[in-house]
Formats: C-alpha cells, sequence, structure tokens
C-alpha cells in the first residue's frame, strides 16, 4: 500500500515517484553484468554494478542505498551470506535477490534464512529476475 502524503506522492522507499528506484547489481562475472545491466536499463530501471563487496560497501558509506540488492552467491573473498550478515549488522533491510549456479547449496537455504526474498539460478538473467524486481520496488 502506497502511503498518503501532503507532499510528493511517495512509494515504500519514502521515494517520490518520479525518482527511479535504484537497483544494486553485485557480481564479479563482468558478463552477467553487463548483460544484466543492459536488461534494467531497457526497462527504465536506474541499476550499478559492483564487482565486489568492497566497491558496494563504498557507495553505501556515501549514502547511496539501494531499493533492491541482487546479489551473486559467490563473491571473491566472501560469500553472498556474509555480505548478507554484514548489512544486517549496519541495520540496512533491503529486500535481496540472491543469484546461485546451485539453488540447493547450503548457501541459498542460509541466504533465505537471512531474508532474501529468491534465490535464482544463474545464469538467470531474464524476465524471472525482473519481475522479482518490480514485485520488490513495487510493494
Amino acid at each position: 500500500m502506497i502511503p498518503q502524503t501532503s507532499s510528493p506522492t511517495m512509494h515504500r522507499s519514502n521515494k517520490p515517484l518520479d525518482v527511479k528506484p535504484f537497483i544494486a547489481f553485485i557480481d564479479n562475472d563482468y558478463g552477467v553484468r553487463d548483460a544484466a545491466m543492459s536488461l534494467m536499463e531497457s526497462y527504465g530501471l536506474e541499476a550499478k554494478a559492483y564487482e565486489s563487496r568492497a566497491t558496494f560497501i563504498a557507495d553505501l558509506n556515501d549514502g547511496r542505498n539501494p531499493d533492491c540488492i541482487v546479489l551473486d552467491l559467490h563473491l571473491p573473498n566472501i560469500n553472498g551470506v556474509d555480505l548478507m550478515q554484514e548489512l544486517l549488522s549496519r541495520k540496512i533491510h533491503t529486500p535481496v535477490i540472491i543469484l546461485s549456479a546451485d539453488v540447493a547449496h547450503p548457501l541459498s537455504v542460509q541466504a533465505l534464512e537471512l531474508g532474501a526474498v529468491k534465490v535464482l539460478e544463474k545464469p538467470t538473467i531474464s524476465e524471472e529476475l525482473l519481475e522479482k524486481i518490480h514485485e520488490i520496488i513495487s510493494s
């Protein structure tokens, strides 16, 4: 439900409706990042690709808070579950979609237990991902 306000209409993240929701896409595979950015931009979404935890956290520290995070389960030097735990410890409760080559992997289950909205099987950079992102940013 969209809250009623007296000034610009707002959606769930308290941004005016004319401000595009911001999607953070974290994956160390350039091809996957490139395909995802092309797809999201073609649908009018504002998205930024990050190749590592460090580049994503640097933007967070600069105040760039996404409305949705798409996160690879296996990143260099850290896994997606550890990054989710770090976000939760910072009191960041942004919805997360996990990408994994093996959706039955124990870390995929752990991510769901931590609150991931969905685990999608790679190389799923498709309508299913866009549908889940749209569902998150529309609620």
